[in-house]
């Protein structure tokens, strides 16, 4: 077995494991603190918006949410302009949809400037990402993390250990031992980070899971450039969405709960979009080219790991993105999520205080667990109410108030459909731009209660 111990002294080296937005932005907010930043992920990256082996979900349709959006250039100030000169589509949601919501047909209404995000594949926008990164950035690809390095006297990870994944001609596996000031997990839905916490002693984190046993079957097709929509959205018991992106290629993303998970096959795919309310939407699929094989995907459940309440914690260790809290992809949080998180750890890094030498990290890791688990909260809430309503779900708290706020929303969704500033009012609360309190606002409040009051009576 041969060993490369990394080029760099370890002093202000971060290392950060996963290539995925989260393990991107972390890497470019790391390189405003850090005089080295190593990124370290199984796959080579590809060098233009092609797929990754690894982030098999990526072939699924990705809405990026308006804060996300404005998260995203926040960071990389003109990189909405840069993904719309690749072929990203601009759009008002609220205009630009065309949305079949719990059975209701949504209005076609500009948002005025509230709901304006981009169309684009995931492929795109990590690659336009990349190119953006701070130079001071390095890539070890190819490598699979499998452990970290710890120093028991001082209670700190030091580092990390990989290999890499395809061996030599002699058989032989490279092996990478990576010194580091900070390492920072943002592995994904595989993260090993419970397994190396409970190893080195600081025990397992405990994890809520709900999961509504939602699946999701994909294909691209080549759509044509004279529809009457732009993107196509049904969203029931079995949902599909018809994603515009670069060059008029379409994502076709069906999705199923409580195990009706959508076929793989083309028949039984066809069948599964015909059987959704709108005919237009299996309509559009026997007119367009299909461009792919079909994607299957079930990997779906709500999973949080409560790093945040482990009575110790390693410093120089920081865990975040979907290696800390997976959601439902049903409700596109996942990107934004992990914009939010990158400025959250960099409000983090300047709180710091610093010496001589540079930043010191003591106190890091415990603070923004803490306060990541906070900015969680929300949309868990958010995510896993909705996924309640699946008869068939697991780990959900249903409870009387549960279900008046189901019931609640219902009606909202149905006053959406007659009053256009209540639609935009709804999606701005989807595109986590207001908070959900926007919806009890009394001209919204009370037009709702009457209307449940009055189904209960008749009832």
């Amino acid at each position: 077995m041969t060993m490369n111990t990394g080029a760099f002294p370890r002093s202000q080296r971060a290392a950060v494991i996963g290539g995925g937005m989260a393990g991107l932005l972390a890497a470019h907010v790391l390189a405003e603190h850090f005089e080295h930043v190593v990124l370290i992920d199984r796959d080579e990256f590809p060098t233009a918006p092609e797929p990754r082996v690894g982030v098999p979900q990526a072939r699924h349709a990705h809405l990026l949410l308006t804060r996300g959006r404005k998260l995203l250039e926040e960071i990389f100030p003109g990189l909405t302009a840069e993904l719309t000169a690749a072929g990203a589509w601009p759009v008002d949601v609220t205009k630009d949809f065309v949305l079949h919501n719990l059975g209701y047909a949504m209005p076609q209404v500009a948002s005025q400037g509230q709901l304006q995000t981009l169309t684009l594949s995931r492929d795109l926008l990590e690659w336009a990402v990349r190119r953006r990164l701070n130079p001071k950035i390095s890539f070890q690809t190819g490598y699979a993390v499998e452990s970290l390095v710890h120093d028991a006297a001082t209670s700190r990870v030091i580092g990390l250990r990989a290999v890499r994944n395809k061996p030599s001609a002699d058989g032989q596996r490279e092996a990478l031992e990576l010194p580091a000031d900070l390492v920072v997990d943002a592995s994904g839905r595989g993260s090993l980070a419970p397994r190396w916490l409970e190893t080195l002693g600081y025990g397992a984190p405990r994890e809520t899971v709900v999961n509504p046993f939602a699946g999701y079957a994909t294909r691209w097709y080549q759509l044509s450039p004279r529809t009457s929509w732009h993107t196509l959205v049904v969203h029931e018991r079995r949902t599909g969405t018809i994603l515009r992106v670069e060059k008029d290629l379409g994502i076709v993303t069906l999705v199923g709960t409580g195990k009706d998970y959508p076929p793989t096959d083309e028949a039984g795919f066809l069948e599964f979009a015909r059987s959704l309310s709108l005919p237009e939407f299996h309509e559009t699929l026997l007119k367009s080219e299909p461009l792919s094989p079909i994607h299957g995907f079930r990997k779906t459940e709500n999973r949080l790991r409560h790093y945040e309440s482990l009575e110790r914690w390693p410093e120089g260790f920081l865990v975040l993105g979907d290696a800390a809290c997976t959601f439902n992809p049903a409700y596109g949080q996942g990107m934004t999520l992990s914009a939010s998180t990158a400025l959250r750890l960099k409000d983090c890094l300047k709180q710091q205080k610093r010496d001589a030498s540079g930043i010191a990290l003591k106190g890091l890791g415990q603070r923004f667990q803490r306060l990541l688990a906070k900015d969680f909260r929300l949309p868990w809430l958010m995510a896993t109410s909705e996924d309640a309503r699946v008869p068939e779900v697991t780990g959900a708290q249903v409870t009387a108030f549960s279900k008046v706020a189901q019931r609640y929303m219902d009606e909202v969704v149905a006053l959406a459909a007659q009053r256009p500033e209540v639609y935009i009012a709804f999606f701005s609360v989807i595109h986590m731009v207001s908070p959900p309190e926007r919806l009890f606002h009394p001209s919204i409040l009370l037009r709702v209660l009457p209307r449940m009051f009055r189904e209960k009576r008749e009832g």
